[in-house]
């Protein structure tokens, strides 16, 4: 029914599985004295729209473009496709996927600019130094780009041994939680032991299914 079909295209139930590694970037990010877990910033709410209904609609509409004619057919998970194709035309489909991306980035931008602040903190390392307050918008951007590199028929990392699962880890796994982190401290002080344990984890997680 109509529910499934726009659950399924935007890939909602999908959406934690980036909200989650960004939402523990920030709270790693906080000062340990007030360190807490329930959501009492703007930011970080803002943040979860970026990632999980923009970008992470863009990723799944980007990558339902160039497989509906292919290798989704024949995918039991995909059932919903055809139905897109009778109702959508895939040119929509394409700008669509677009269209969220720039939502995306466009928010994840004024978020950088109005409420990301690093005054008081150490600015001096050479990634801060450069781009300022705009850490989250360049990885938010750097998560669009990842996007395109898997599906894009150019690249398709997809469909490359062993690249499938680097771009979920380097995804999922480092982009994300380094977002969530850029939300409050310069990426330079980012814990990145803990950042590749969870880099790690998912790639665990997201071995089995794809076998």
């Amino acid at each position: 029914d109509l529910s499934e079909l726009i659950v399924s295209l935007g890939g909602v139930k999908f959406w934690i599985v980036s909200i989650a590694p960004l939402y523990i970037g920030w709270a790693l990010a906080q000062p340990e004295a007030t360190r807490h877990l329930f959501i009492d910033d703007i930011r970080i709410v803002l943040a979860f729209l970026v990632i999980g209904p923009f970008l992470g609609t863009f990723t799944l509409l980007f990558n339902t473009y160039y497989d509906m004619e292919t290798t989704d057919r024949a995918n039991p998970r995909k059932r919903y496709v055809r139905m897109v194709e009778e109702l959508i035309d895939p040119e929509t489909l394409l700008w669509a996927s677009l269209g969220f991306a720039a939502l995306g980035l466009l928010l994840a931008a004024y978020v950088s600019s109005n409420f990301v602040s690093y005054s008081g903190q150490d600015t001096s390392g050479p990634f801060t130094s450069l781009v300022g307050s705009h850490g989250f918008t360049i990885v938010m951007a750097l998560v669009a780009i990842l996007s395109i590199a898997y599906s894009h028929p150019a690249v398709r990392w997809k469909g490359v041994a062993g690249m499938d699962l680097v771009t979920n880890i380097i995804g999922f796994g480092v982009l994300c939680p380094l977002g969530g982190w850029a939300l409050l401290r310069p990426i330079e002080q980012a814990p990145w032991w803990y950042i590749a344990t969870i880099a790690l984890f998912l790639g665990a997680v997201y071995a089995p299914p794809t076998a």
